[in-house]
């Protein structure tokens, strides 16, 4: 089999671990954002793109599917891949066939809008259960050039991309005349939260002339089966498309899946009526190569990310007959499965300066000081004879805010957090101090009416709160008459303070109230009516009966 032993062998080695795929690596992490230090010149730091992923020949895009961004100028890239595929019954039903690849690649970027990739692909079939005795197992090293341009406007990127194949005959050697042209135009779009990239092109294929020998002719009749399905060299031009959407999964993961086609066509000559040397059939082209993957990272530095991949692939097989006479169509076969893992790294990247060397510094914008004040209340609930009362609920309001609790075992309470005002950049104002102290009392216990109070930062203490027992109401009534006529006055309103009880006189003149103990004032007024209002004594169980006399007005 022709091999580059031993540019196979060394990435073999620096691969991580034989899994596989003939496939390009996946997108790999995102590149750092770019900064100056306040005070220092902003030039050290590569320029930003949270969205720019390296995947195959450690440039953005995907497995099969490039992207049409570029890296940032002066940026140099790397890339290792180690990977394991696998496929049955190519040859036969009893032929498998697995694949180890180890790749490295570098890009460098001249300038935002030009990258430029080499890469080197090697890889290892192993057969068993094919046509030849022992399975014919070797290595395969090709080297690849990539030139991949693209201009961004807003969220689109476009460019072109030339990718060229070289494969050789010996190991090592490359054979110019066998080069593949792989040329495709990119778009790259913002699409939700990620990126998605579409490519399409054609490839100018002459990579099975590495199997022809240093007198030209074709040498492929020398080949086993197993070589002309692991070579990775083709017959037939191939049209080439992809789509592949990336997206971010986190500050320092990502996502991504993708589709490609090779379509081959075209008929492949044949050598026959040549007495000197074996006939060689002509061949149409098989049909197209249809790719489906996935693949995702995590960074592990700012400038190294590690990533898997996963891929399955649906690959023309060769009839029983062609595997039978030896006349296996050249194409790059693949394993139909393949998966594997790798690491990027990137360095480098454009310089931030200012004109004539002036140095870039953030502004620094002072933010005000804000601190809330707060007032702090204690106090103690008790009953008439001094005891102290647990379970009481004592709400302390101000104009925009309140605070409430429960007086503990000790009838004391502790309310704190209560914002009276705030200083701004050391300039205090405390604008609402002014407070009411509520107090709700327990079963048999009378509810304390609001004690106004101003509040300081700070603790402030309240003077004992004393809730008097709830005790047997008495009644206030009364009738109302005009003064002079002695005519009863319906419709006149008597309120009685403290407290506020009220109610509206019938058509003979009455009110009767019910009244808890106590002092109060009752007076009665009504439209066109002077108001009158006398004392009023209410006793428990007792009742209060007075006569207002209203004057007109």
């Amino acid at each position: 089999m022709r091999c580059w032993g031993i540019a196979s062998s060394i990435l073999l080695a620096v691969s991580t671990t034989v899994a596989g795929a003939d496939t390009p690596p996946p997108a790999a992490g995102g590149v750092a954002t770019a900064g100056g230090d306040v005070g220092k010149p902003a030039e050290t730091k590569p320029a930003p793109d949270a969205n720019l992923f390296l995947g195959y020949a450690a440039m953005p895009g995907g497995l099969r599917a490039p992207s049409a961004d570029t890296l940032p100028g002066k940026m140099f890239a790397v890339s290792l891949i180690g990977g394991f595929g696998l496929r049955n019954k190519v040859l036969g039903p009893d032929h498998k066939m697995s694949r180890g690849i180890g790749d490295v690649a570098f890009a460098f970027a001249p300038t935002d809008m030009l990258t430029l990739g080499l890469t080197f692909d090697g890889r290892f079939d192993k057969h068993t259960g094919g046509v030849t005795a022992g399975g014919d197992d070797g290595l395969v090293g090709d080297p690849r050039f990539i030139a991949r341009f693209g201009a961004k406007s807003g969220g689109i990127t476009a460019g072109a991309q030339l990718m060229l194949l070289v494969p050789g005959k010996d190991a090592p050697s490359v054979d110019f005349n066998a080069v593949a042209v792989d040329v495709r135009g990119l778009l790259t779009i913002a699409a939700g939260p990620g990126k998605l990239s579409l490519d399409a092109g054609f490839r100018l294929d002459k990579s099975s002339k590495s199997v022809v020998d240093k007198d030209g002719n074709d040498n492929r009749t020398q080949l086993s089966a197993e070589d002309r399905i692991s070579l990775g060299v083709s017959d037939f031009n191939a049209m080439v498309a992809g789509v592949h959407y990336v997206l971010p999964a986190g500050s320092k993961a990502y996502v991504g899946f993708e589709g490609s086609m090779d379509l081959f066509f075209g008929t492949y000559n044949g050598r026959m009526g040549d007495a000197t040397l074996p006939d060689i059939p002509a061949h149409d082209a098989p049909g197209a190569i249809l790719r489906a993957g996935a693949n995702g990272g995590i960074k592990l530095a700012p400038q190294w990310t590690a990533y898997a991949f996963i891929q399955l692939a649906k690959v023309p097989k060769p009839s029983g007959s062609d595997v039978t006479a030896g006349n296996i169509a050249l194409i790059p076969y693949e394993p139909s499965f393949t998966g594997g893992i790798g690491i990027t790294a990137h360095f480098g990247g454009p310089k931030v300066v200012g004109p004539s060397g002036n140095k870039i510094v953030d502004n620094v914008v002072k933010n005000p000081v804000i601190v809330v004040e707060e007032a702090e209340i204690q106090g103690t609930v008790t009953d008439d004879s001094g005891k102290p009362l647990a379970g009481a609920k004592v709400t302390i309001k101000n104009k925009n805010k309140s605070t409430s609790g429960v007086t503990d075992q000790n009838g004391k309470f502790d309310l704190k957090g209560l914002p009276i005002g705030k200083t701004v950049d050391g300039k205090t104002d405390l604008d609402d101090t002014g407070a009411e102290v509520i107090v709700e009392g327990i079963e048999g216990k009378k509810q304390k009416l609001p004690v106004t109070m101003t509040l300081a930062k700070g603790n402030n203490a309240v003077a004992t709160i004393v809730l008097d027992p709830i005790l047997p109401p008495g009644q206030f009534k009364a009738v109302v008459r005009a003064s002079g006529t002695g005519k009863p006055l319906a419709g006149i309103t008597v309120k009685l303070e403290p407290g506020g009880a009220s109610a509206v006189t019938d058509d003979q003149g009455n009110v009767s109230i019910d009244l808890q103990p106590g002092t109060y004032k009752a007076t009665a007024s009504g439209t066109g009516w002077a108001a009158q209002t006398l004392d009023a004594v209410i006793e428990q169980s007792q009742v209060n009966v007075r006569q207002f006399e209203l004057q007109k007005k």
